[in-house]
């Protein structure tokens, strides 16, 4: 999982297929959604998880504006980012950006 994860992180804003780290990690694509399935995870799981970690530590530590938050982040479009965010949070990006900024 941190394998995958590392390589995804590094391959930002472009967010490859399974493919691309499988073959990076010298395995089957096959070989690595079995062995991420022995550790409790998916490739989908950890990519999700990696663009949430990363756009609310943006979001809380950076001024970024929301729109280059979200293209880093591989969202193609800023509007994808605002629902994930709503999904993740409970709130807006600028909301949360407001709220992690005021409590701290």
């Amino acid at each position: 999982v941190i394998r995958v994860r590392d390589l995804l992180r590094n391959a930002l804003p472009d967010l490859p297929g399974q493919d691309e780290p499988a073959a990076r990690l010298f395995l089957s694509p096959r070989t690595l959604h079995r062995r991420l399935d022995e550790e409790g995870s998916s490739f989908r799981a950890i990519k999700e998880a990696l663009r949430r970690d990363m756009a609310l530590a943006r979001l809380a530590k950076t001024a970024d504006p929301i729109g280059q938050v979200a293209s880093d982040l591989g969202y193609a479009d800023p509007s994808a980012f605002y629902r994930a965010c709503i999904e993740w949070t409970g709130m807006a990006p600028a909301r949360y950006r407001q709220r992690w900024c005021t409590e701290n």
